[in-house]
Formats: C-alpha cells, sequence, structure tokens
C-alpha cells in the first residue's frame, strides 16, 4: 500500500510541474501578444504613416520592425527629390525621433 501512495504522490507532483509550466507558456505568450500589440498601436500613432491594418502588414512588421519603419518613411511620405534622402534623414525633416523610433519597435 506504502509503493501505491507512493506513486499517487509522484504523478501529484508531476501534473502540478506541468500544469505551472503550462500557465508560465500562457503567461509568457500573452505578454508577447501585448507586446506587440503595443508595438503595433506605437508604430500606428507616427503621423504621416500609414497604419498597420492587415496581417500581412503585421507580419513583415513582425519580421523586421525597422525595415518595415524605414520603407514607410520612403514610401508613405511623398517626397520629391532626386536622390531621395535616406529614412533616418527623411524622418529628421519631418521632426521624427528616429533612434527613438527604433528603439522602440525593437524593443
Amino acid at each position: 500500500m506504502k509503493t501505491k501512495e507512493t506513486k499517487t504522490k509522484e504523478v501529484r507532483v508531476l501534473l502540478s510541474k506541468e500544469e505551472d509550466s503550462g500557465r508560465s507558456h500562457i503567461a509568457t505568450l500573452e505578454k508577447n501578444a501585448m507586446d506587440t500589440t503595443n508595438q503595433i498601436q506605437f508604430f500606428n500613432d507616427i503621423n504621416l504613416l500609414n497604419p498597420i491594418t492587415t496581417e500581412g502588414q503585421v507580419l513583415k512588421f513582425l519580421k523586421d520592425p525597422v525595415a518595415f519603419f524605414e520603407n514607410a518613411l520612403m514610401t508613405d511620405i511623398k517626397f520629391i527629390a532626386d536622390p531621395q534622402p535616406p529614412p533616418k534623414g527623411i524622418a529628421q525633416m519631418y521632426g521624427f525621433d528616429y533612434a527613438g523610433i527604433v528603439a522602440n519597435i525593437n524593443a
């Protein structure tokens, strides 16, 4: 009978560890989702840039947020010049804190 009780206790400990691991994983996923939502909202709040509205845009943003931001600077802001200034230069001309934005969307 002692053997059966010991096995039952071991199973309970194992289930408890799996349950804790599952809860931890869910909490991590929820935090990642919230962080992503905040990053996209931050990007969408930047004046003059078209907001992220489609799943495809979200995936491109998540793949490389800085490249997405720089591409938006180059395509969303109509700048007539030849050659066109680099994204950092465009951001500076419009008063964007380029380094701050990059740091925020890369967080």
